[in-house]
């Protein structure tokens, strides 16, 4: 079989960039040959895995097949050679993958994450009430999602939710054994060793998703040994001033009813997605009229908007060393940056001369999580004193592999060693760091290879602290 001639799928999808990667695979945005439509492709990076592949595929299948509302479509599965050149040398390799609709909007998180809020009351209503109809539906077909967070919610064109990573799902069941999820949305019978139902276990997880998405902050850290989350049973009033004080706002009765009815210790006390629809707290959206709910749907995405704005300046970040045409630049500086000066006069080939060169920024490369960094470095001097000022702040439960002669990092960070579980997403996060040069410019980007995305991004702002350290822009 001929190798194809570009980076892509099975022939018949053509790679555009990578989007990140989750527990099972790796995802990428392609479009299909001879089509400008676009699509997302999941493909399987680890055969130990490849049940919870198996299993969004299967589950997803259905879901689109009956038309489910608010979830991701399923368009197509294969098992071809995927060929990219900047990972496997241009030589294809045959991996399973599935193709699932395009929703292009980011994921719900993001606009919580980066910008620092929720969305209140009023606009969280009406995204949950969408994902509660989707996952009313995903209940009636006797199928639990067992890992329900804002991260696996994305958003259409319209910023309207789509439920998306069915990995975890399974036929509903009252003796669910497997412990798996996320830590800060897994109830607490999880942690007992008792089957479990897993209809339940979505609704708990979906009293964490609600109380982010409205503001801006988790109830609990988890449902094991948290104060808060105790509290909660044993001190509610001071709970709930507790949750009032971080959000400087006023939380209602309807709202606080809601939540703790989904996150109660006892799976039987919590409510069906049916009960959630017809809940109190909901019960302004379930009676709009149609031309109220454009209106609120319209502020909805103007909101959007401008958060979206917000997001692409937080994640391509920028540091300005000093100007590059400049002349008049002090020799302390020079010094500490690396630079030489010949016969009076700036020797500007050391702008991209160090001891190594980073590598020329691949075209079509995702650019989000990245730090631009204008100005003079020695790249290899710059990347040796990252590493040293990571090992210095971020210390305990921190390992960093380094590959010099590539410019790159591979950071890891556990928050919590002795609970470590692989089928259980706590705040550990592992990363990859690597330095290239575009146009001028140094270009450090940072990719998530495992972890939630609001700890990853804790870690891309902490180091980006750490960049303008080095170069005492910040004390």
């Amino acid at each position: 079989m001929e190798a194809p001639k570009e980076d892509n799928i099975d022939g018949k999808y053509i790679i555009k960039m990578k989007k990140g990667g989750g527990y099972t695979a790796s995802v990428f945005l392609v479009k299909m040959k001879n089509d400008n439509k676009e699509y997302i492709a999941k493909i399987l990076k680890d055969e130990s895995k490849k049940k919870y592949f198996e299993n969004e595929t299967k589950y997803l299948e259905i879901l689109t097949e009956k038309k489910a509302p608010n979830v991701i479509k399923y368009i197509s599965k294969g098992e071809g050679p995927v060929k990219r050149k900047d990972r496997n040398n241009g030589q294809p390799l045959t991996q399973s993958y599935i193709i699932l609709e395009h929703a292009p909007k980011r994921e719900l998180a993001d606009y919580i994450a980066y910008t620092g809020n929720g969305l209140g009351e009023e606009f969280a209503k009406l995204i949950f009430y969408e994902i509660m109809k989707g996952i009313q539906f995903i209940h009636e077909q006797e199928i639990c999602h067992r890992d329900i967070k804002l991260e696996n919610i994305l958003l259409d064109n319209d910023f309207l939710p789509k439920i998306a990573d069915f990995g975890f799902a399974e036929g509903c069941s009252k003796n669910l054994k497997d412990i798996l999820g996320t830590e800060k949305y897994i109830p607490p019978e999880l942690y007992t060793g008792k089957p479990y139902e897993g209809k339940k276990f979505d609704i708990f997880s979906l009293g964490q998703t609600l109380i982010k998405l409205t503001f801006g902050i988790f109830g609990f850290e988890n449902a094991y040994d948290c104060q808060n989350y105790k509290k909660i049973f044993n001190d509610i009033d001071n709970y709930w001033k507790l949750m009032e004080s971080e959000i400087n706002d006023k939380i209602s009765d309807e709202f606080k009813n809601l939540f703790i009815k989904m996150i109660s210790r006892e799976p039987a006390n919590r409510p069906t997605a049916k009960d959630i629809l017809n809940d109190k707290w909901l019960k302004p959206i379930k009676e709009m009229k149609p031309e109220q709910s454009k209106d609120l749907k319209d502020r909805i995405k103007k909101e959007f908007e401008k958060r979206e704005i917000k997001i692409k300046d937080s994640v391509i970040l920028e540091i300005k060393i000093m100007d590059q045409k400049s002349k008049n630049l002090d020799n302390q500086r020079l010094e500490r940056l690396g630079i030489k000066k010949s016969g009076g006069n700036l020797n500007e080939e050391n702008f991209f001369k160090g001891d190594i060169e980073p590598e020329k920024l691949p075209e079509g490369l995702d650019k989000e999580f990245c730090i631009k960094i204008n100005g003079y470095i020695n790249p290899k001097e710059f990347m040796n004193d990252l590493g040293d000022k990571m090992v210095e702040e971020f210390a305990d439960n921190f390992h960093i592999k380094a590959d010099k002669n590539k410019l790159k990092f591979t950071l890891t960070f556990i928050d919590n060693e002795e609970k470590e579980n692989e089928k259980i997403k706590g705040n550990d996060v592992k990363m990859k760091i690597k330095l290239y040069e575009s146009q001028n410019v140094f270009i450090l980007k940072m990719s998530k290879i495992y972890g939630e995305k609001m700890n990853f991004y804790e870690k891309f702002t902490g180091i980006y602290n750490l960049v303008k350290k080095i170069f005492k822009l910040i004390n």
